[in-house]
């Protein structure tokens, strides 16, 4: 879709009043930017009102750290905004209600529309069909968990505890999405999951980045040059060397 209706006191409802009072224009801007990018992919071929970027590249597009979106974006879904299905999709359901005829020459999407708006929420023919394709894959889809997945990458339990009272006292979120984004950094960075966790832990990060651990390796590489210069000195012109 090119176009879709906006009214001009969007602003006034309820939820988005709660979205600005607790994220001010970040959260604002990150509401409307993912309803324009759900919008610009519906096509006669896709009318699934999915949105397909993750966390950080709405982050990197809109220049808000990536574990601030997925607090907001899990916020959203909380208040209604979005939806959060157990096949790993954040759809707009509320948009397709409210497209309407004027806004399109296709055919095929006049028809779905039409269809759509005869449905009530809960036999909705769109959630339907995904829910019926997430069958037909798994059957019952197992509950995400942030610490499990974790142990599962080979991560120590006790080192998992420890990162996640850390996340816990930094109110980081411990979702899936945050899981991801991390698992992505840790790649950059070129390390084994149990290597990042334990350093994130060890740090009191609260996430991690590729840049954190790479300065942290450049600091610690520096001290360990300083020592073993100090060494060599002392092994070269014994202890007097430190009087000078």
């Amino acid at each position: 879709m090119k176009w879709f209706k906006h009214d001009s006191n969007a602003h006034t409802d309820d939820k988005l009043q709660t979205v600005l009072m607790r994220y001010g224009a970040e959260g604002y801007a990150l509401y409307w930017y993912c309803v324009e990018l759900i919008a610009a992919r519906v096509t006669p071929d896709n009318i699934t009102f999915e949105l397909k970027h993750d966390a950080e590249v709405l982050g990197y597009h809109l220049k808000i750290d990536t574990l601030k979106v997925e607090k907001i974006m899990l916020d959203m879904v909380n208040l209604g905004l979005f939806e959060y299905s157990g096949d790993h999709h954040i759809t707009c359901m509320k948009l397709a209600k409210r497209l309407d005829n004027t806004m399109t020459q296709s055919r095929e999407i006049k028809e779905t529309l039409s269809n759509f708006k005869k449905l009530s929420p809960d036999k909705n023919r769109l959630h339907k069909n995904r829910k019926e394709k997430s069958k037909d894959i798994s059957p019952s889809a197992p509950v995400f968990s942030f610490k499990q997945s974790l142990l599962d990458h080979g991560v120590d339990s006790e080192v998992v505890n420890t990162w996640l009272a850390v996340r816990k006292n930094k109110k980081a979120v411990n979702s899936e999405l945050a899981f991801k984004s991390i698992l992505n950094e840790i790649t950059k960075a070129g390390i084994t999951v149990s290597e990042a966790i334990h350093m994130s832990a060890a740090e009191s990060w609260s996430g991690f980045k590729a840049d954190w651990y790479a300065n942290a390796k450049g600091k610690g590489s520096g001290t360990r040059a300083s020592n073993n210069q100090d060494a060599i000195i002392e092994a070269t012109y014994g202890n007097s060397a430190t009087n000078f």
